[in-house]
């Protein structure tokens, strides 16, 4: 007896910015045989979206609203992480969900929870602050993600130590305590050999958030199963390169062993990246260690920052005074001659901030004390031009304090707007070669329907 469309099952995996071809061309250097496993019988199609700039529309939490949505940037109109989508909207899960398909959807940025029983798990995306999970006993694991994302160039106190704590305590008695207690040879040597780098702790992040979507999919039986994986983009963003190939393909190995696993549970797989990112030669952006408190030293009167996971957020005021004050002195700032915010007004009392300067060399080789004009030019740089005759007098004084507080992030990749789409072919059948972001959406739909 055949089934019908809403009685299939299908998983759909989301792995950001993810470079396919590095990916393959690594996967059989190092012999992984999961990687390997899992392309081996798929189809592909080329993704592309029209949305061109880093940090304005190519960006993840821009794309994924126009994947869940089915709709182009331009129309969504949502361009900043941590902004929501709003109500009247319905997502692919919204959708489905009212037609009595079950899902269960984990980290897909910029969503909304709307209740549905059908809407079997709901997970957001950590930089998603005012959002919460379903059913509310995964908060404790959304919590530490949260914070940890907002924080993690500065994270070393109470209150992280406070949500780890309760976060191991959860875990306990689950099964991914034991899968880390089965692999703990494999992390013993990564920490001695890595030690808790931030792309080591993103890793394993992704690894506890598949662990918990697998073994929570299995108890609810959802159809359609949609999951987020952030670690690989984050890697690529800050230590691509020769030498962190090899711990790179540890973690997708890993990742890629319980994909394989969970996928022999379903009718039909999908995987995609929504777009790419290509290598470039190292640069450095620059983040406040505290950025709320950094904020709140330049005098700003904030009642709340929303920060993301790059060097900007969403910052809230109490009065509209506030709130132009702060974009007066957010939008005057200079580094030397830089200028070093971009600023705008999301609302009465919301503003966006972004730190734009870059450094094309560490902090620690960069040498504040008598700069010359050339070496200025020659050590940072920011998407606005300037002028370079401002620069007159060749010794300039910086405040330590101020310089103090700047860590130094490496960027190693950068985003292109190309992307790419496998699948399995069982239920699957896709005619074109190439398609918008925002389709995928109807892929995805067409499925069931």
């Amino acid at each position: 007896m055949s089934i019908t469309k809403n009685e299939k099952k299908l998983l759909v995996l989301n792995i950001n910015e993810i470079n396919f071809q590095y990916l393959k061309k690594g996967a059989k250097k190092f012999k992984c045989q999961n990687i390997n496993f899992f392309f081996k019988k798929k189809k592909k199609i080329k993704t592309l979206t029209k949305d061109k700039i880093q940090d304005k529309n190519l960006d993840p939490w821009v794309q994924s609203v126009s994947i869940s949505l089915g709709k182009p940037s331009n129309n969504h109109n949502i361009f900043k992480s941590g902004q929501t989508i709003t109500k009247v909207e319905n997502q692919i899960w919204d959708i489905l969900a009212s037609k009595e398909i079950t899902c269960s959807v984990w980290g897909p940025m910029n969503s909304l929870y709307k209740p549905n029983k059908n809407l079997k798990l709901y997970f957001p995306d950590p930089w998603n602050h005012k959002a919460i999970a379903h059913p509310k006993s995964l908060n404790y694991l959304l919590n530490l993600a949260k914070y940890y994302g907002a924080n993690y160039t500065d994270f070393y106190n109470f209150k992280f130590i406070k949500k780890l704590l309760n976060t191991l305590r959860k875990l306990f008695f689950s099964k991914i305590l034991f899968y880390f207690l089965s692999n703990f040879i494999f992390f013993t040597k990564i920490f001695f050999n890595h030690k808790l780098r931030n792309y080591i702790l993103f890793f394993i992040f992704d690894l506890i958030s598949f662990l918990k979507f697998e073994s929570l999919i299995k108890k609810n039986n959802s159809k359609f199963c949609m999951i987020f994986f952030n670690s690989f983009a984050h890697f690529q963003h800050n230590n691509w390169n020769d030498k962190n190939d090899k711990i790179f393909f540890l973690f997708a190995e890993k990742i890629f062993k319980r994909i394989n696993y969970l996928a022999s549970f379903h009718d039909d797989t999908i995987l995609f990246n929504s777009f790419t990112q290509k290598k470039i030669k190292t640069e450095y952006s620059l983040r406040p260690q505290n950025p709320y408190l950094f904020l709140r030293s330049l005098g700003l009167k904030i009642k709340n920052l929303d920060q993301n996971m790059t060097n900007g957020g969403i910052l809230t005021f109490k009065k509209k005074d506030h709130l132009l004050t702060a974009h007066k002195v957010l939008s005057d700032f200079k580094f030397l001659e830089f200028k070093f915010f971009y600023v705008e007004k999301l609302s009465q009392n919301k503003l966006f901030y972004k730190i734009i300067l870059r450094a094309k060399v560490k902090k620690k080789l960069i040498k504040l004390k008598n700069l010359s004009k050339r070496e200025i030019l020659q050590f940072f740089k920011n998407n606005i031009k300037i002028n370079k005759n401002n620069f007159k007098k060749k010794i300039y004084h910086i405040d330590e304090k101020f310089w103090d507080e700047m860590t130094f992030i490496k960027t190693s990749g950068v985003h292109i707007p190309k992307g790419e789409l496998f699948y399995t072919s069982n239920n699957i059948k896709i005619k074109e070669k190439q398609i918008l972001n925002h389709n995928i959406f109807k892929i995805l739909k067409n499925y069931f329907f």
